[in-house]
């Protein structure tokens, strides 16, 4: 069987033995399978940079809200009704968005799977 010969897509030639046809399918199937797997890193390295980032942000708000929660007495005595109202409006607005943003973590994380998902089928 091994002395047969098969057509040669690639090369257009009308026949290679199937020794030379198997280890050309090996060698592409190996090449496949690591830029499928470069692929899949990179995607999820991405995401990972993503998401540390916006973890990040919520960390550095909550440091500054404890750091004007220890200064309170002193700040709201110098300001005016109207600013400390404008300054609860903006910081309750902030709160509201970083529950939402912690709500839909998980079809942020549903997203990430489904490309990957999308990228494997692609390679493949």
């Amino acid at each position: 069987m091994q002395s047969k010969l098969t057509y040669n897509v690639e090369k257009k030639q009308t026949t290679v033995e199937i020794e030379k046809f198997m280890e050309s399918q090996r060698f592409h199937h190996e090449d496949a399978k690591t830029h499928y797997k470069n692929k899949v890193e990179e995607e999820i390295k991405n995401t990972l940079v993503s998401l540390t980032k916006k973890v990040g942000e919520s960390r550095t708000l909550r440091e500054e809200e404890d750091l004007e929660n220890a200064k309170k007495g002193r700040a709201e005595k110098k300001k005016s009704i109207t600013t400390q109202k404008e300054e609860k409006n903006l910081k309750n607005q902030v709160l509201r968005l970083a529950r939402q943003n912690y709500k839909s973590l998980g079809t942020f994380i549903r997203l990430i799977d489904y490309r990957v998902v999308e990228t494997q089928v692609r390679i493949n």
